[in-house]
């Protein structure tokens, strides 16, 4: 059998079944939740809310 077909089906697999399980493997922190940071001017990290500025109108 070809090589290069076995170890690429064997890579397709591999993710397929990380996509289906992956969410169900241990150490998954299912209350994680994404927080987006912008950095100011003088190196600071804002958190939301953010201020009104030009980029984020309320």
């Amino acid at each position: 059998m070809n090589k290069t077909l076995t170890i690429g089906l064997l890579m397709t697999g591999v993710i397929v079944i990380l996509a289906l399980f992956g969410p169900r493997l241990p150490g998954i922190d299912a209350e994680l939740a994404q927080t987006i940071l912008i950095k100011t001017d003088e190196g600071k990290l804002l958190a939301p809310p953010y201020g009104p500025s030009g980029d984020f109108v309320i």
